[in-house]
């Protein structure tokens, strides 16, 4: 999960002895019960460093990250909430909470003066978008491809892999992501990247995704390259998640190719139609899901139009109590007698 800096704080000495899942429920019961600042289990990820547990919480309001401080920075403050900071603290233990930064400027321009230089350029003073070096980003899915691209893999295989990994994602009919720095479990690793090594990859990119037949046009893909931190949050030099993602085009009826063939996804990986038999399952499947997104819309115009007609409804017969009062009125003024 990729991070806003401005908008986040950071965790440290969490229990390492629970599930991830059950850790963020009680993350998620901290903040927005015991703090009413509102978050869900997708705003928290979980740092795994040599056995230990940190987070990064997303909560998008710099007020919200100053009430969040000011109540869970130290222990006096936090005896006063109430909450078992025991479900989250192992025994023992103190709570370690700070605003999530990556190092403040005078730092940024002494160790990395052209990093520095290039972010406050392109983002202000802030990165907007940003990966933890060893976070787990989860598993492979229908939509979402790694590669850790070592080596000399971004020279010698990245071209190959694009365009057919796109074209599986198009002909599953699924806006998918093509991850480059990142293990098949999910662990973010980051791949060297200078600033003339990403104009590079990012040509080699645009060139690969050219082989795609029917064309795709740029509108319907975009290319990232991530800036990664440490566990410091201080910017870690040369070192970028890269990511490729693609969206399907209206016309998603279409079926895509590369010069090594027909590809879809399943699951969480990438199959080659070499078979008559897989081939009219994918015709298929896009149909099917064609004829699904047309009754999805017709449903969403049918539920607007019968909203409408209820408003419309509704307004109605707000008139005809209003008339309805007035002739009562009328009448009851009828009947009063006038004596002079």
């Amino acid at each position: 999960m990729a991070h806003n800096k401005h908008a986040a704080v950071y965790m440290s000495n969490l229990r390492s002895d629970m599930r991830f899942g059950d850790l963020k429920k009680y993350i998620v019961s901290l903040f927005s019960t015991t703090l009413s600042v509102k978050i869900n289990k997708s705003s928290i990820n979980i740092i795994t460093s040599a056995g230990n547990y940190s987070a990064i919480i997303d909560v998008r309001d710099e007020n919200d990250i100053e009430h969040v401080l000011q109540h869970l920075s130290t222990f006096e403050s936090r005896k006063k909430l109430a909450f078992n900071f025991m479900n989250i603290v192992p025994s023992g233990q103190m709570l370690d909470i700070k605003r999530f930064k990556l190092a403040d400027e005078e730092q940024a321009k002494e160790r990395l003066p052209n990093i520095y230089e290039r972010q406050i350029t392109e983002h202000g003073s802030n990165l907007s978008k940003f990966y933890v070096i060893g976070e787990k980003l989860g598993n492979e899915t229908r939509n979402t491809e790694f590669k850790k691209a070592g080596g000399r893999y971004m020279e010698t295989e990245m071209r190959k892999d694009v365009p057919n990994y796109l074209c599986g994602f198009l002909n599953s009919n699924v806006r998918g992501t093509l991850m480059f720095g990142v293990l098949d479990d999910g662990t973010v690793v980051g791949v060297v990247c200078s600033q003339h090594q990403e104009d590079r990859y990012r040509l080699d990119i645009d060139c690969a995704i050219k082989e795609i037949e029917p064309k795709l046009f740029p509108q319907h893909y975009k290319v990232e390259f991530v800036q990664v931190v440490d566990e410091t949050m201080t910017l870690r030099a040369n070192c970028k998640v890269i990511e490729v993602t693609v969206e399907v085009p209206s016309d998603q009826f279409k079926l895509y190719k590369t010069k090594d063939g027909v590809f879809m996804r399943r699951d969480g990986s990438l199959q080659v139609i070499n078979a008559w038999s897989d081939l009219q399952e994918l015709t298929h499947l896009k149909h099917r899901d064609g004829v699904n997104q047309l009754q999805t819309e017709f449903r969403v115009q049918l539920e607007q139009k019968e909203r409408t007609i209820e408003t419309q409804a509704e307004t109605i017969q707000h008139q005809q109590q209003d008339l309805q009062q007035y002739r009562v009125m009328q009448q009851n003024k009828s009947k009063v007698c006038v004596i002079s």
